[in-house]
């Protein structure tokens, strides 16, 4: 008889143990009497419903639900009792039939960038679509890719190549498929699902459709802003334009927001320079450099900083709960215009781009940078804060409204004379995008009415002290949240679905007004069974 060498025996162990872990984690089908998944450890149970065979895997493991239960808002933390990798659309439209059959609900998560559980399904099924991460072709005016790859690592792709897509968000490692759920708002005054040809999606029920204006325009129409409703975005076919070599940006600052907004509206009106925005600071701040700048410098060690200050913060932010209400007074805000010109070749004549404005000449900021680095600003602003331990494990209670142009002054001066100092904090962020009325041209986008060529999207970015639950201060910018929501409304407003403010479905009647029952119509048409992406709330239960 053999004998087992000295280490052999522990191996075996080892190996046994990690397969009963692995037979622990993956699923291999559901017991609708117990209303619970069967693990390959109990795969004799009476009564399992064995699921489809999966080129992916439906894991059961703790680590995936976790993350699953989470999103970037770390507010709302429900639990999956299983998460789908999938490699293929097949592996979508099998496990969201097989979820038909059972009543099992069912969300998408791309990044996990939602903000109030948008993304989470408790006791369901989460799709994360970061595994539908393929390229599937690169053209000359179109990309064609599956909805998990991020736009960051489109543009990565493209930009080398002289392409861009057109609409790109602030921040633009997100997944494809998620923000074409949302709208997807560019600095430039475009939408990004106004730029899409067409996409393949799995329905509520499980059947794989391609659709785009011409083919199942109703359910193109219905997806594109549809946070999650009716189907799952699998594939995406987007639009790509000639990118520019470099782009010259520059801050205007104002103290008095009359010359702020004069100074917006004639920038939008003369149609000269590409991306024109505002932000608010509190004092002090508007004379700080844009810390993107800094990228070629600090860009390469931020990683490994973060790994070892993040688990410090959380840690701490855990140990303490959060950080005690402190009475904190009122700010008087800047303003500032960021304006962002493209060019190839020559360097334009900012001095002609920027006649007759009214700000403060002795503060402008002014960078000519490359294209890549001013699309990657926002980006690397994120990466600093999780160096910093500011962005894992915090609550971000942003609050976004459309605002029509005839209302945007008096609505955002008032609401900044109600915010104090912990309404944006060490790593938040206030910002006014003007979007082109004519742009919106989705049929379901929540754009409000307007006389004016432009709607504005307001964006109050609160984020929580310190790492942890911070109960308390979470509480009340919800509760504050809620109320702007209420006062954007009264003014006009819709609201922007990514927002952490609790609705129900008589809000999102209101929101869409006359459309709301053609959208009851596509839901039961599409997602019979009321499945899909439960925490948005917008039908009735």
């Amino acid at each position: 008889m053999k004998q087992a060498g000295p280490n052999q025996g522990k191996n075996v162990g080892r190996r046994g143990m990690l397969a009963a872990m692995a037979a622990a984690a993956v699923v291999v089908g559901f017991n609708p009497t117990t209303r619970r998944w069967v693990t390959e450890a109990r795969a004799d149970e009476p009564g399992c419903d064995p699921i489809p065979e999966l080129d992916g895997t439906l894991a059961m493991d703790e680590a995936s639900r976790e993350e699953a239960s989470s999103d970037v808002g770390n507010i709302v933390h429900q639990t999956p009792w299983a998460v789908l990798l999938p490699e293929s659309v097949d592996d979508v439209a099998a496990m969201v039939a097989y979820c038909n059959q059972h009543l099992i609900p069912i969300a998408m998560r791309g990044q996990g960038h939602s903000l109030f559980g948008q993304s989470q399904a408790a006791g369901g099924m989460v799709i994360d679509t970061s595994t539908l991460d393929r390229i599937h072709e690169i053209a000359d005016d179109y990309a064609d890719v599956g909805a998990g790859v991020t736009w960051k690592a489109l543009f990565g792709l493209t930009n080398p190549m002289g392409l861009t897509p057109p609409a790109l968000t602030a921040y633009i490692n997100l997944a494809i498929g998620g923000t074409l759920s949302m709208g997807g708002i560019s600095t430039n005054g475009k939408t990004q699902v106004d730029n899409v040809r067409s996409i393949q999606v799995v329905t509520g029920d499980g059947n794989v459709e391609w659709c785009s204006d011409e083919l199942n325009s109703d359910l193109f129409e219905a997806v594109l802003t549809g946070v999650g409703q009716y189907a799952i975005i699998t594939r995406v076919i987007v639009e790509l334009v000639p990118a520019p070599e470099r782009t010259y940006q520059m801050v205007l600052q104002y103290t008095d927001p009359t010359k702020f907004f004069r100074d917006l509206k004639i920038l939008l009106d003369r149609n000269e320079i590409e991306n024109v925005f505002g932000i608010m600071t509190p004092p002090g701040v508007q004379i700080l450099p844009d810390p993107s700048l800094l990228s070629p410098l600090i860009g390469g060690v931020l990683q490994p900083i973060g790994n070892v200050t993040s688990p410090v913060t959380s840690l701490l932010g855990n140990l303490l709960g959060g950080l005690p209400g402190l009475p904190v007074p009122n700010l008087v805000y800047f303003y500032q215009i960021h304006i962002g010109k493209n060019f190839t070749g020559a360097v334009p004549d900012m001095a002609h781009l920027l006649r007759d404005m009214s700000d403060n000449k002795l503060l402008r900021q002014a960078a000519n940078r490359s294209f890549a680095d001013f699309i990657l600003r926002i980006d690397f602003f994120v990466d600093l804060l999780r160096a910093a331990g500011l962005w894992e494990n915090v609550p971000h209670l942003w609050i976004d409204n459309f605002l029509p142009g005839e209302t945007v002054k008096t609505f955002v001066t008032s609401e900044l004379s109600r915010l104090a100092f912990d309404d944006i904090g060490v790593a938040g962020l206030i910002l006014l995008l003007p979007i082109r009325r004519a742009q919106m041209t989705r049929r379901y986008f929540p754009a409000p009415e307007t006389n004016t060529d432009y709607v504005y999207l307001f964006s109050i970015m609160t984020s929580a002290p310190i790492p942890g639950p911070n109960t308390t201060f979470v509480q009340q910018k919800l509760a504050r949240n809620r109320q702007i929501y209420e006062r954007a409304r009264a003014a006009g407003g819709k609201l922007y679905p990514i927002s952490a403010v609790a609705i129900d479905s008589s809000d999102w009647a209101d929101q869409h007004g006359d459309n709301y029952e053609e959208l009851l119509v596509l839901k039961e048409m599409y997602d019979p069974n009321f499945l899909l992406t439960p925490n948005v709330h917008m039908f009735a239960d």
